[in-house]
């Protein structure tokens, strides 16, 4: 019956919603925890580790999907000639080099600044959109990316006073040189995302396929970036101005790295100097408990964005972010309690009409799109398709992409991929429609 086919999917999708807006503000407070237990000594160790576990994490996920779908076929006999390991090196060092400046910045940073900075993601992939692939987009996308920009800017304004008259949180010392290190680090993620729709425009992967290919070069690049910490722009920890010299300075990085594996064991770690100690338990436990969230969060956010309405997804935007920027206030955190002050507060809801104008700009651009004799054709079929009560159901063999038109009302197939910072924006980031995968025309489907 399509009237109980219906609610059943509008059911499973409000399930999902929930799922995603309670793990949010975990997953990111998490993050923050755990960069500020393993302290500016061992951010790069953390970074690092992070990267090992997605490996992992992404072979079990793989080895899943291999036994619950024709997935491994796929791989042995269409997918693996189609894609040169060149295109996932460079994702993995784009993606690398902005977890590696993420990692930098984590732990100077507050998290509720965090949370504002990391929507910043969306205007830097519109301008890299704009710059090498020729993406257009409305006054009020553009308009609504500014306000984003803006509240980014409000939210660590606070770290550019002075020490004394700025609000220091239990966890951590607020520098507005991390600040800016974090915030940099959007720029390589955006550029990943955009180079990501080129390079596989029009070609099918599944996204735990992708995923696991960007991981495995994303850890091997990502730890040649070591000596990138001696810059003077980037060192963050107090240890490393002790150290004389480049050679004492390597040998020192690696002594750093030795430490955090230590504090990942135990929260008593010693420490040859009174700059560093570890967190209150093991640091690991968080190292873990961070990438399960994050691998979850990502998996449910992308079912919510294949399968969910707009207004849904809406929902879960306007949600996720004002709840994760006040969740690090909590009192049951402790020591890892972080204060939301007036600048948050103003950055805060600059950033949500920055988002409404943005989503209402996409709006405007998808009744442009149904003004066009395909374009009204295409989403016809996806709103059918929507109404019947389509499967709302974990299919691995669907996690691939998605069909998307642009504002001229060009069509492609893009594939899906794991977007952790702005969740529920996916493919309308780079200036595409999402199209449901049902609207695709009968020769475009293998």
């Amino acid at each position: 019956d399509a009237h109980e086919n219906a609610t059943r999917m509008a059911a499973s999708a409000y399930a999902i919603l929930v799922a995603v807006v309670l793990l949010g503000p975990g997953n990111f407070v998490l993050y923050k925890m755990m960069f500020s237990s393993f302290g500016d000594r061992a951010a790069f160790f953390v970074s690092n580790a992070v990267n090992f576990v997605y490996v992992v994490l992404g072979a079990a996920a793989l080895l899943v999907a291999q036994k619950a779908s024709t997935l491994s076929e796929r791989l042995q006999h269409a997918l693996l000639p189609d894609f040169r390991a060149r295109e996932f090196a460079i994702m993995g060092l784009l993606d690398g080099f902005g977890t590696f400046l993420t990692a930098l910045g984590a732990v100077h940073t507050p998290g509720p600044v965090q949370t504002l900075l990391n929507q910043a993601l969306l205007p830097c992939t519109m301008a890299a959109s704009f710059a090498f692939l020729g993406r257009s987009f409305g006054m009020l996308q553009l308009s609504g990316s500014t306000l984003i920009l803006l509240g980014a800017a409000a939210a660590i304004s606070p770290a550019f006073q002075d020490p004394s008259e700025e609000t220091v949180s239990a966890a951590t010392e607020n520098r507005w040189t991390s600040n800016l290190i974090y915030a940099s680090s959007n720029i390589p993620i955006a550029i990943s995302a955009v180079y990501k729709e080129w390079a596989f425009n029009n070609k099918r992967v599944n996204v735990f396929y992708l995923t696991q290919c960007v991981s495995i070069w994303q850890l091997f690049l990502g730890f040649l970036m070591g000596p990138l910490q001696l810059l003077p722009a980037l060192h963050q920890s107090a240890m490393q101005e002790d150290r004389a010299g480049w050679a004492e300075q390597l040998l020192g990085l690696a002594s750093d790295f030795g430490f955090g594996l230590r504090c990942s064991v135990d929260s008593d770690a010693p420490s040859t100097s009174s700059h560093q100690r570890c967190g209150f338990w093991p640091a690991g436990f968080l190292v873990l408990a961070y990438c399960i969230v994050n691998f979850v969060f990502n998996a449910l956010g992308l079912l919510l964005v294949k399968k969910a309405s707009a207004t849904l997804m809406s929902i879960s935007n306007a949600l996720i972010l004002p709840l994760t920027s006040f969740a690090f206030s909590f009192h049951f955190l402790g020591a890892y309690q972080e204060p939301v002050n007036a600048f948050t507060v103003l950055g805060l809801a600059t950033t949500l009409l920055g988002f409404g104008m943005y989503e209402y700009g996409l709006h405007r651009q998808r009744e442009r799109i149904l003004s066009m004799d395909e374009g009204a054709d295409l989403l016809r079929v996806a709103i059918d398709a929507k109404q019947k009560g389509a499967s709302l159901s974990l299919d691995f063999d669907e996690i691939e992409g998605q069909w998307v038109m642009d504002a001229d009302g060009r069509k492609s197939f893009l594939p899906d991929a794991f977007h952790e910072r702005v969740v529920g924006v996916h493919h309308s980031i780079t200036g595409v429609i999402p199209l449901d995968r049902a609207q695709a025309p009968a020769e475009d489907v293998r």
